[in-house]
C-alpha cells in the first residue's frame, strides 16, 4: 500500500525515533509499504518517520547501471549503529519530505553500519563504492537518529 510521506513542517518529523524491538508480519508490512511508497514518490530512500512512523528503520534502493530500481537491491536497515566514518564527499540532496529542494551537502565517504534485517538477523555493512550509497545511508540514518531540524541542517554525521 503507497502510504502518505508527510512534508515539511509536519511536527511528527520533529519526533527521535525508538528501536524496533517486535520482528514480525506488521513490520514486514511496514517495509514492503514503504519500499512501495518510495517506488511511487520516485525515491531512492526513505525513513519510516517520514511516513509517520517514529520507528529506527530505513530503507535505500539505488538504481543499477540501467538506471532500474531493481527490489533484489533494496536494504532494509533496522535498528542502525555506525561503526565507522571517514573522509568526506558531497553530494546534492533531496527529500522527499521537503519536495523540490536540493542542496550540496557534505557526508562521510566511507561508512560501516551495524543493523539488522526484517528477521532480526545482524549484519555490518561497508558502503564505499559511491558517494551516493554513503550519503543516502547517512541521511536516512540521520532521520532516525536525531529529529528533523537537525536532519536538515547539519551537513555532516
Amino acid at each position: 500500500m503507497i502510504l502518505e510521506v508527510l512534508s515539511y513542517p509536519n511536527k511528527k518529523l520533529y519526533e527521535i525515533s525508538k528501536e524496533v524491538e517486535v520482528f514480525d508480519e506488521k513490520l514486514h508490512k511496514l517495509l514492503d509499504d514503504m519500499y512501495e511508497t518510495m517506488i511511487a514518490k520516485e525515491g531512492i530512500g526513505l525513513a519510516a518517520i517520514q511516513i509517520g512512523v517514529a520507528k529506527r528503520i530505513f530503507i535505500i534502493n539505488l538504481a543499477n547501471e540501467e538506471g532500474v530500481q531493481d527490489k533484489e537491491n533494496l536494504i532494509e536497515i533496522i535498528n542502525p549503529k555506525f561503526e565507522l566514518r571517514e573522509g568526506e564527499c558531497v553530494y546534492q540532496e533531496g527529500c522527499l519530505s521537503v519536495p523540490g529542494y536540493y542542496e550540496d551537502v557534505k557526508r562521510s565517504e566511507v561508512v560501516a553500519i551495524k543493523f539488522q534485517d526484517r528477521l532480526a538477523s545482524a549484519s555490518i555493512k561497508r558502503a564505499a563504492l559511491a558517494c551516493l550509497a554513503t550519503t543516502k545511508t547517512l541521511k536516512e540514518a540521520r532521520w532516525l537518529l536525531s529529529n528533523f531540524k537537525t536532519a536538515l541542517v547539519k551537513s555532516r554525521p
